[in-house]
């Protein structure tokens, strides 16, 4: 199916942190059977007791405390019901300022900048925390490669828009933006990025 309307006849439940997101989604999604509520994933409860087949989460899930993500998920699906993980992934920075950029970013999460140095297999460590935490098994893995062109408009708001930025108070935005804007314009006006899109398939055990 090719269109999100193909969804409609299902019942979806969306979490959203960020209130100002969770508004234009509830905007986006009125036409469909969404609800979309403002919480972090550890405080949400659902109005009324339901299970779930499917739980889908991108490019998020590491944020969720740990002793709550994998256990939390498992109470709300059904048997057999599947939780899929999706991450975006940029190979080695090789552009300056980029680099840069994300070497200022890392300042706020120093666990983040030892994994870089380190030379961390995150796509390895995911899935082995997914096989010991216990809750579920790992059905399939899929690893995509594509290419990204972009005006160097565009990849500054990319940059803006990741979660870890967005996770910082607003102060600390204001003052790394600054910086990054300026690392940014030197950028050429087009620029090519390389992304890996991994997606992990897992079951209810």
């Amino acid at each position: 199916k090719k269109s999100n309307g193909d969804f409609s006849e299902y019942n979806s439940q969306i979490i959203r942190r960020e209130g100002k997101i969770a508004e234009v989604l509830k905007q986006k999604s009125k036409p469909y059977n969404v609800s979309v509520d403002v919480s972090s994933f550890e405080e949400w409860e659902p109005e009324y007791f339901f299970k779930t087949s499917f739980i889908f989460s991108a490019t998020a899930f590491h944020w969720i405390d740990y002793n709550v993500r994998y256990k939390k998920c498992h109470d709300l699906l059904k048997e057999k019901g599947y939780l899929v993980l999706l991450w975006n992934i940029a190979p080695e920075i090789k552009i300056p300022a980029v680099k840069k950029a994300y070497d200022l970013l890392w300042e706020y999460y120093p666990e983040k900048r030892k994994a870089q140095n380190d030379n961390v297999d995150i796509k390895n460590q995911r899935k082995l925390e997914i096989i010991n935490s216990g809750y579920f098994t790992l059905e399939d893995y899929l690893d995509y490669k594509w290419n990204l062109t972009q005006t160097r408009e565009k990849f500054t708001k990319g940059f803006f828009s990741q979660s870890s930025f967005l996770s910082l108070e607003k102060e600390k935005q204001k003052s790394l933006s600054v910086k990054i804007v300026e690392l940014f314009r030197g950028l050429d006006e087009v620029i090519e990025t390389d992304f890996y899109t991994t997606v992990y398939i897992t079951r209810k055990k």
